[in-house]
């Protein structure tokens, strides 16, 4: 149901699965094809037609944000599926993270436990919780694999591709 707050927008997607992203946010189809026209990609998928108010966002192919806490190890700390708010989307679109050295625990999950190794906690757009722990167990890979667990952050910054690039170039993000 639209209300007076309502805007339709077209989502432009490229690739697959966990390598599936947001390419770009349009205010028309027409928009949105000219821009596929401008920058041609064989990962271009259909454009999908979504509508935004100031509450909520709908799921782009039945995902959903989900945020995961993992160890470096891979273990789960925890997964829960986020309300379909612009906060929570515009965090998963970005794989926005962060390391805790502290989680929530205890019988009535209101206290704080240390942990041996940071945690990540991460937002990530997922079809179930096994797909967003395959993100998440991905994203763990290339941190461990770039020396970067527990030393980065993306919260309120880059998006993790941006980080991860950057890092392979060879800049300095531990400044």
């Amino acid at each position: 149901m639209e209300s007076s707050n309502d805007k339709e927008f077209t989502l432009v997607t490229a690739g697959e699965y966990s390598d599936k992203r947001v390419e770009g946010l349009f205010s028309t189809p027409e928009k949105a094809d000219d821009f596929k026209k401008k920058f041609p990609n064989e990962d271009w998928n259909d454009n999908t037609p979504i509508v935004l108010d100031r509450e909520s966002v709908v799921p782009v192919d039945n995902h959903k944000v989900y945020f995961v806490r993992m160890f470096k190890n891979g273990d789960t700390d925890s997964i829960t599926v986020q309300d379909m708010t612009l906060y929570s989307t515009e965090r998963a679109y970005k794989k926005e993270f962060y390391f805790q050295d502290r989680v929530w625990g205890g019988e009535d999950g209101r206290k704080r436990i240390d942990v041996p190794e940071k945690v990540i906690q991460i937002y990530v757009w997922g079809k179930d919780e096994k797909h967003a722990v395959k993100i998440v167990n991905e994203i763990r890979a290339q941190l461990i694999a770039l020396n970067l667990w527990g030393k980065v952050s993306s919260y309120g910054k880059d998006t993790f591709e941006e980080i991860i690039a950057k890092a392979k170039e060879g800049f300095n993000l531990l400044e």
